[in-house]
């Protein structure tokens, strides 16, 4: 995220990664639990 914001993509790229936690259908979710957390995703 830091990387993002300093080229000026930060929200395009936290979108990115929502879609990506949202569609975690992994054993135990664990993409959900650390980076949902992370984001302030629930």
């Amino acid at each position: 995220m830091k990387a993002a914001e300093t080229l000026g993509c930060e929200d395009e790229t936290r979108r990115t990664v929502q879609e990506l936690v949202a569609g975690d259908r992994s054993a135990g979710r664990f993409v959900h639990r650390v980076l949902g957390y992370e984001l302030g995703i629930r």
